[in-house]
């Protein structure tokens, strides 16, 4: 996550990204199917507990060792947040119906936003 470098500081009103590596070493799926994916990432405010909805990306990936998924970010207001990410996984084809989704969630490490 950044605005052009990992970091854990962010200017307000500078856009920036959030990234997501997959890793798929101990997931038992099809090498040659891709997955639809749907990643959403919340900026939970420390000190009043609320809950921001940052950004969210959908797509398509092909499993392999690791993954990576980029999430365009809306600009926060002052203060230290603490990211937050869900990502759902689902077959593409129709293996979908015989299989039940994966989703994986995350907290990440503290941004301050200044």
């Amino acid at each position: 996550m950044g605005a052009e470098s990992p970091g854990s500081l962010l200017p307000s009103g500078q856009p920036y990204d959030v990234r997501l590596t997959l890793d798929f070493t101990d997931v038992a799926a099809p090498d040659y199917a891709p997955l639809n994916y749907t990643a959403s990432i919340c900026a939970k405010k420390l000190g009043d507990h609320t809950r921001q909805h940052v950004g969210e990306a959908h797509g398509s990936i092909t499993p392999s060792e690791k993954a990576s998924i980029r999430v365009e970010g809306t600009t926060l207001a002052q203060g230290i947040y603490r990211l937050e990410a869900a990502v759902s996984l689902t077959l593409t084809n129709e293996e979908a119906s015989s299989r039940s989704d994966l989703t994986a969630q995350m907290k990440g490490r503290v941004l301050q936003v200044y």
